[in-house]
């Protein structure tokens, strides 16, 4: 006869919490993974349009500031 093993309310609440940090990890890993592309194509945009550089000094100073993004993440 198969045993039966009974978690204690601590032990449910353990894996309940387990189980919800791996999955803020999966979402945590997808939107970085998303926010480096948005920054790649970002850049990409930036290098294609022909803008002054006073208009994309202005503009990147902004996204730098909202979004806390270095230059240096995209080489």
């Amino acid at each position: 006869m198969a045993e039966v093993f009974t978690l204690s309310e601590d032990d449910k609440n353990l894996l309940i919490a387990e189980k919800a940090y791996e999955k803020l990890k999966i979402n945590n890993k997808q939107l970085n993974d998303e926010l480096n592309s948005l920054q790649i194509y970002n850049h990409n945009l930036e290098k294609a349009i022909q803008i002054p550089d006073d208009v994309w000094e202005s503009l990147n100073k902004r996204c730098h500031e909202k979004f806390d993004f270095e230059e240096n993440q995209l080489k």
